[in-house]
């Protein structure tokens, strides 16, 4: 009787164990997902700044043509 109460409740901690590994894993991926997503908005936006016109005229050029 009490090698089985003993196996159940080893049984019991092992499994809360793995419903707490499985919520961990799941905020780690959407932690990973969001700094993704931020560095691909990050990407962009240095993308942007280094194809920015760098005078007025280059502006004015831009702007004719189409190519903004």
């Amino acid at each position: 009787m009490t090698a089985t109460l003993f196996v159940a409740g080893v049984i019991a901690a092992l499994l809360a164990l793995i419903v707490l590994l499985a919520g961990r894993r799941g905020r780690v991926e959407a932690r990973l997902q969001l700094a993704q997503e931020n560095l691909h908005v990050r990407d962009r936006q240095l993308e942007a700044a280094s194809n920015r016109a760098r005078d007025d005229r280059e502006l004015v050029r831009r702007l004719r043509a189409g190519e903004f």
